[in-house]
C-alpha cells in the first residue's frame, strides 16, 4: 500500500492530493472487494507523460509484488476515467 503510493511519489510531475474530510468527491473514499481494502489515495500530475509513468509504475509494481497475493490489486484512474488494473499484469 504504501510502498506503491512512495513508488508514484517518485515520478516527477505527480504529489499526492488530499481531498476535505466533509463533502462530496468525485471518487469512493474507500476500495472495496479486496481480502485487504484501504482508504482510496489521490494525486495530481503534471502531464500525460507522468500518467505514462503512473501507469508504467502499476504494471511494474503489479508483477514483483501484487501479482504474488492472492485478493491484492491496485488500480489507477485519471480525471478522463482511463484506468489501468493490476490484475491485467499478474
Amino acid at each position: 500500500y504504501t510502498g506503491f503510493r512512495d513508488s508514484l511519489l517518485s515520478i516527477e510531475g505527480v504529489e499526492q492530493f488530499y481531498y476535505p474530510d466533509s463533502g462530496r468527491i468525485p471518487y469512493p473514499r474507500y476500495s472495496e472487494g479486496y481480502y485487504a481494502d484501504h482508504p482510496c489515495l489521490f494525486f495530481r500530475y503534471d502531464d500525460e507523460q507522468a500518467w505514462e509513468e503512473v501507469k508504467a509504475k502499476l504494471i511494474h509494481y503489479s508483477s514483483m509484488l501484487v501479482s504474488q497475493y492472492s485478493g491484492v490489486g491496485i488500480y489507477v484512474e485519471n480525471y478522463l476515467g482511463e484506468r489501468e488494473w493490476s490484475w491485467k499484469h499478474d
